[in-house]
């Protein structure tokens, strides 16, 4: 949980406020557990809530991204081989908002973009917007890396 936090709001102080409220929710609410669900999944939609109500507070999360930006997303042909999972671990983080949030969501926990556009107030397509752009991102910032250590 505090991982996915972290991910989210990539600050480590804002992930312990985060997770501790999120804890304090849990145990004033466990009565309200119907088991429709695994606890698991309850307890995960909670943080995620709560990680999406502290983004709110900051700032509007995410803006609607131009159609042609969209489609020009391109593939590169470079060796990944050497990157290693904390190295994407941090390009994530370096994401913007709205990006991270939706690709968290998606990529690291299995929304899908119906299901993210209800949490996230947004429209589907905003939802996918933002994690082509995410992946865009992640995608220049790695190749960045692989050709600076190539060179």
């Amino acid at each position: 949980m505090f991982n996915l936090c972290m991910h989210m709001v990539s600050e480590r102080s804002d992930a312990e406020d985060i997770m501790q409220e999120a804890f304090v929710k849990i145990f004033r609410e466990l009565t309200s557990f119907r088991g429709e669900s695994t606890l698991g999944a309850w307890l995960k939609r909670i943080v995620i809530n709560q990680c999406l109500n502290h983004l709110r507070k900051q700032k509007p999360v995410l803006a609607e991204l131009d159609v042609k930006e969209v489609a020009n997303i391109a593939d590169e042909d470079l060796s990944f081989n050497d990157i290693t999972a904390d190295e994407i671990h941090h390009a994530i983080l370096r994401l913007p908002e709205g990006a991270r949030v939706v690709c968290v969501l998606h990529l690291l926990e299995g929304y899908r973009h119906s299901d993210i556009a209800m949490m996230l107030s947004i429209s589907e397509s905003t939802s996918k917007s933002q994690y082509r752009r995410a992946l865009k991102l992640l995608q220049e910032s790695l190749i960045k890396k692989v050709y600076e250590e190539q060179v």
